[in-house]
């Protein structure tokens, strides 16, 4: 996100609410240096709009933690929200948000006015699961498992296509990859059986996509550059 391009919409838009991710920004993977994010900080405060900061993959960092989050950095104006379906699988839905008690006294009555309630029983597995005291390494486990799977795919792909723009994942599940100045239709991944998300969906006007690499194992990811391969006549 730009923050001269972020006023120039609150401006011309007046735009109530800000969302980003800015740890391994979806669909990109890119984390938001501090300068950019203090300055998005002041920029919102300057116009009194709140922000909520999605940091559903601020648990899988490869290297250090990541920089400050933006609720660390301004405690009033950001709500802060994550979840464990990305840890513990996407039939986990259970999330969690931090925000001024004037917030949550808020999205409390909100929620008892939609009757909308989480399992408890999904509730009470978690909080059984996060108490064991594996949990970490757990975590640490899959951290690795995804670092490596990250590592491994990056390499296939940049010796493969080495004409490709692709950024390097530093946690999380994706790799965002470009390709040339003009999309390929997403049928031509379909026919080939390769799942992508092209950036078309994301507002790319170039040809780009996101890679889930999560599950690509050896096989899947030689599988996988075969049929890149087929797709772009290469």
């Amino acid at each position: 996100m730009l923050p001269a391009e972020l006023e120039r919409l609150i401006k011309q838009h007046r735009l109530k609410l800000v969302i980003l991710n800015p740890n391994y920004q979806n669909p990109t993977g890119q984390v938001m240096g501090l300068k950019r994010r203090q300055a998005l900080l002041a920029l919102c405060q300057q116009y009194q709009i709140p922000i909520v900061e999605d940091d559903v993959f601020g648990w899988l960092h490869f290297e250090q933690r990541p920089l400050p989050t933006l609720k660390e950095l301004d405690p009033e104006n950001v709500i802060y929200i994550s979840s464990l379906s990305k840890i513990m699988g996407s039939s986990t839905r259970i999330g969690w948000l931090a925000a001024t008690p004037q917030v949550i006294q808020q999205l409390a009555q909100i929620q008892a006015e939609m009757d909308v309630v989480p399992s408890i029983m999904a509730q009470q597995m978690v909080t059984l699961a996060m108490a064991e005291p594996q949990f970490k390494s757990q975590l640490q486990r899959l951290t690795r498992l995804l670092k490596a799977r990250a590592q491994a795919t990056y390499e296939a792909l940049t010796t493969a296509f080495p004409e490709w723009q692709i950024e390097q994942p530093r946690g999380g599940y994706y790799l965002w990859v470009q390709y040339g100045e003009h999309p390929r239709p997403l049928t031509d991944f379909i026919n080939e059986r390769v799942m992508v998300a092209p950036g078309i969906l994301f507002g790319s006007s170039i040809g780009t996509f996101r890679l889930n690499f999560a599950r690509l194992d050896h096989v899947a990811l030689t599988q996988l550059v075969e049929r890149l391969r087929l797709i772009f006549d290469i």
